[in-house]
């Protein structure tokens, strides 16, 4: 895909929060089609362990004839899905599927989906990754912007390092 805008979307799974529900996933993907495929954008869609045979069965059916789904789990598409894209969009259901998509330092868009029960953890999360800049929520313009990338490990050692 040389020379092609791509929009990487990672996509989770149910949890105590989100149930990951067909209804809620066509929004989702409704929103990608409007504000990045009419745009020309090919997708990647990559699953995580929770994801559910029927979310990628729907994301196949909904999202297929516009790129690539992958339909085991692979961290080496993963990987890839993240280099390749310009844009990534993460499910809002996995701090740590944003964190990490963080690293690659591109635009992050969360999909946010209806709640099952009060996630106040999430909400913090959500308010401190969109106030350092890095994410901004699905369903906003789409344009490019650029951030600090998280790298923990490097941070950590550094302290260790000076002290």
């Amino acid at each position: 895909m040389p020379n092609k805008k791509i929009v990487s979307i990672i996509l989770g799974g149910p949890n105590k929060y989100y149930s990951f529900n067909n209804e809620e996933l066509l929004k989702i993907f409704n929103e990608i089609k409007l504000k990045f495929i009419s745009k020309g954008y090919q997708v990647i869609v990559i699953r995580s362990m929770r994801t559910s045979d029927t979310s990628i069965e729907f994301a196949l059916k909904e999202l297929g004839e516009y790129g690539h789904v992958v339909t085991s789990v692979d961290k080496q598409a993963y990987l890839s899905a993240l280099a390749l894209a310009n844009n990534i969009i993460v499910t809002c259901d996995s701090t740590s599927m944003i964190s990490e998509s963080a690293t690659s330092g591109k635009p992050i868009f969360v999909a946010h989906m209806k709640t099952k029960k009060n996630n106040y953890r999430f909400k913090r999360f959500f308010k401190l990754f969109k106030d350092l800049g890095i994410t901004r929520d699905l369903g906003e313009a789409v344009e490019s912007w650029t951030y600090n990338q998280i790298n923990e490990t490097e941070r950590i050692a550094n302290i260790i390092n000076s002290k």
